[in-house]
C-alpha cells in the first residue's frame, strides 16, 4: 500500500485469493485490505508486515522502524494450537 508520504506497506503471506482490495483502490485505516494466510514454508496464519521508503538516490528502498503495542485479542492458545491443523 503506498501511503502519502511516500512510503510503502508491505503485506505478505495473505491467504490464497484473500486478498480484499483492488490496486489502486484508496483505503482507510482500518479498512479490512485482506485475509492472513498459511502461505510460503509456515505451519500457521501469519503476516510479514514492514514499511520501506525510497533512500535520496530514489533506486534503493529502506526498511522504516516500527513499533507497536500489543492489544488484547480473541485467540485462546487452543485455537491457536488448531489452527495448524487446518487448511487454508
Amino acid at each position: 500500500i503506498l501511503h502519502k508520504d511516500g512510503s510503502i506497506a508491505e503485506y505478505a503471506h495473505l491467504k490464497h485469493k484473500g486478498i480484499s482490495v483492488q490496486i489502486g483502490q484508496i483505503v482507510q485505516t482500518g479498512e479490512r485490505i485482506g485475509f492472513s494466510g498459511n502461505t510460503g514454508f509456515s505451519s500457521a496464519p501469519h503476516l510479514h508486515f514492514h514499511v520501506l521508503r525510497h533512500k535520496a538516490d530514489l533506486q534503493t528502498l529502506e526498511s522504516v522502524p516500527i513499533s507497536k503495542s500489543n492489544r488484547p485479542g480473541n485467540f485462546s492458545f487452543i485455537t491457536l494450537f488448531l489452527f495448524q491443523f487446518i487448511h487454508f
